[in-house]
């Protein structure tokens, strides 16, 4: 039997379950669809405010801002509040222990909890994307479900060779979002 090169035990605590789901949320075109959105309601509060300080109150004008305000809150709750409901209606699934074993072909993750338990293997050829942050390591198996892996809970060689196992296995489906030693950004280069 194969014995793996990296172990890591750890429970989906919030805050990873919020990492994650703001990694996920930041993806792709995501990303500046949100940026574009405050960006754009926050030009429009303002303009509104000057508009309502030099003219005066209008009613078309006075609905246009409590729109603006609505986009406001928004976005707010999806960013803020919506992670936690989330977390909250799902904790039974996610705070239960988890191992998650590192081998040359495939990563395995063991669950063991009152409620839940189960094994999953994936080779490293099937995930959907990798991605690697400055903590995080997100095997994605599908668009929406990945393993995570924190890289406070593996020594800084596993994470080396983890990052070329996924760079050698996955090509250009693996992408590296971190710093390198010199403190550049490589954003959304291969490594």
């Amino acid at each position: 039997m194969e014995t793996p090169f990296g172990v890591s035990n750890y429970e989906i605590d919030y805050p990873l379950f919020l990492k994650f789901f703001r990694f996920h949320n930041q993806r792709g075109l995501r990303r500046y669809v949100f940026i574009l959105a405050y960006i754009l309601i926050a030009v429009g509060i303002l303009s509104g405010s000057i508009y309502f300080l030099t003219v005066g109150f209008n009613e078309s004008m006075l609905r246009l801002m409590g729109i603006l305000i609505l986009g406001l809150l928004l976005l707010l709750y999806l960013n803020w509040v919506y992670p936690r409901i989330l977390y909250k209606y799902a904790r039974n699934m996610y705070e239960v222990p988890l191992t998650l074993q590192l081998f040359t072909d495939y990563v395995q993750l063991d669950a063991q909890g009152a409620k839940y338990s189960g094994k999953s293997e994936t080779k490293y050829e099937a995930l959907d994307s990798a991605f690697e942050t400055d903590d995080m390591f997100f095997m994605y198996l599908t668009k929406r479900q990945a393993y995570l892996l924190a890289k406070d809970t593996i020594s800084p060689e596993v994470a080396m060779r983890l990052r070329s196992i996924l760079q050698a296995k996955l090509g250009a489906k693996y992408k590296c979002l971190s710093r390198d030693f010199s403190g550049k950004n490589r954003k959304r280069q291969n490594i």
